[in-house]
C-alpha cells in the first residue's frame, strides 16, 4: 500500500483506539483512504511516543518500534547519548545487523537490516531540510 503499513500494525491501531476502527477497517488497507489514515495516524503516534522526534518516529515506522528500542539501550550502554539519534543511536542502527550487535544482551528485537533504516531516515531528513529551505512562508 501507498503508506507500507502492515495488517498487524493496523489491527494494533484499532485495539488501542488510535483509530476509529468502526470507519476504518484495518482489513481494508488496499484502499487509499485507509491505508493514508492508518499511516498518518501511526506516525503521529510515533511521533508523540518519541516526543516530537522525527529522526526517531521515521526510524519506527521504517524498522519497527522495537528495533528502534534496542539501538537506544545500545546508545545507553556504550556510553553514547540515548536522546540523540544524529551520531549516537543512528549508529547502532546501522550496525543492527552485525551479529555483536544485535546479540547483545540488552537487545530484545534481534537482527534488523539497520543500514536500510538508517539510510531511509537520512534520506526523508534530507528532503525535509531541502524542502523547508526551499519553501518560503
Amino acid at each position: 500500500g501507498l503508506m507500507q503499513l502492515m495488517p498487524d500494525t493496523a489491527s494494533d491501531m484499532v485495539r488501542l483506539g488510535l483509530v476509529d476502527g468502526s470507519e476504518y477497517d484495518p482489513e481494508d488497507l488496499s484502499d487509499a483512504e485507509t491505508n493514508i489514515m492508518f499511516g498518518c495516524a501511526y506516525l503521529r503516534y510515533l511521533i508523540d511516543y518519541f516526543n516530537g522526534s522525527t529522526d526517531y518516529a521515521i526510524a519506527a515506522y521504517n524498522a519497527g518500534l522495537g528495533h528502534v528500542l534496542d539501538a537506544i539501550r545500545l546508545a545507553e550502554l556504550y556510553g553514547k547519548n540515548p536522546k540523540v539519534w544524529d551520531n549516537n543511536v543512528d549508529y547502532f542502527m546501522l550496525h543492527k545487523s552485525q551479529p555483536e550487535i544485535y546479540r547483545d544482551s540488552v537487545v530484545r528485537f534481534g537482527y534488523c537490516d539497520g543500514k536500510q533504516t538508517f539510510n531511509f531516515v537520512n534520506n526523508i531528513m534530507e528532503n525535509y531540510t531541502h524542502y523547508k529551505n526551499t519553501i518560503k512562508k
